[in-house]
């Protein structure tokens, strides 16, 4: 795991809606984001989602 630049920004999102949502800001802070994705929607392949 890497530091992240002292003038950045980390977008936590678990859903494809909130990554719809956000897309403009995320375009918009361009390299000065880093987008973590939580994955909290799931296919059923993950021993959490049973």
């Amino acid at each position: 795991m890497h530091a992240l630049a002292p003038h950045s920004v980390a977008i936590v999102l678990g859903t494809r809606p909130e990554l719809v949502k956000l897309a403009d800001l995320i375009r918009l802070l361009g390299p000065a984001v880093h987008v973590v994705h939580a994955g909290s929607t799931t296919t059923g392949n993950c021993p959490a989602s049973s």
